[in-house]
Order: structure tokens, then C-alpha cells, then sequence
């Protein structure tokens, strides 16, 4: 299994998170986006067995995981 990712990127100037292929929330600064992303992450995370990670995706088209809740996986897998 998986963890459930969430990803944490910047569109329009606008900072979002997106579980799932679904859209959950704008946010001001990327700051906000990532805390909130953990926050959610470590709730739901105690609840999935595989865990969660958070992916923060740069304007660069660079992706970093960070944060990470339960086992974190090696070799990553692939991002949405």
C-alpha cells in the first residue's frame, strides 16, 4: 500500500492542496498551504494503515517530500 499523498502546489498565484486528484482549499502563502497540509495529513494519517506524505511542488517543476506520517516508503513512488 500507499501512502495518501497530499500535494501542496502553486496555480494562478494561488497556493492549493490536492488529495486525490480533488481540490481542498486556496491559500494566501505557501506557508498556510503546508501547514494545513500537515495538519491534515497527520489526522488522516493516523487512520490509513499506509500513512500520508506531504509533496510540496515548486514552480520549477521540483518536488520534495515534506513531511511524512507512519513508515516512510523507499524507493519513493511515483507523484500525481
Amino acid at each position: 500500500m500507499t501512502p495518501t499523498i497530499y500535494n501542496v502546489s502553486c496555480q494562478d498565484g494561488r497556493w492549493r492542496m490536492v488529495v486525490n486528484r480533488k481540490e481542498f482549499g486556496h491559500f494566501a502563502t505557501e506557508r498556510e498551504a503546508i501547514r494545513v497540509a500537515i495538519e491534515t495529513a497527520h489526522e488522516a494519517g493516523r487512520y490509513n494503515f499506509a500513512g500520508a506524505q506531504v509533496i510540496l511542488h515548486s514552480a520549477n517543476d521540483m518536488s520534495q517530500i515534506i513531511w511524512t506520517y507512519g513508515r516512510d516508503p523507499f524507493p519513493p513512488g511515483t507523484f500525481e
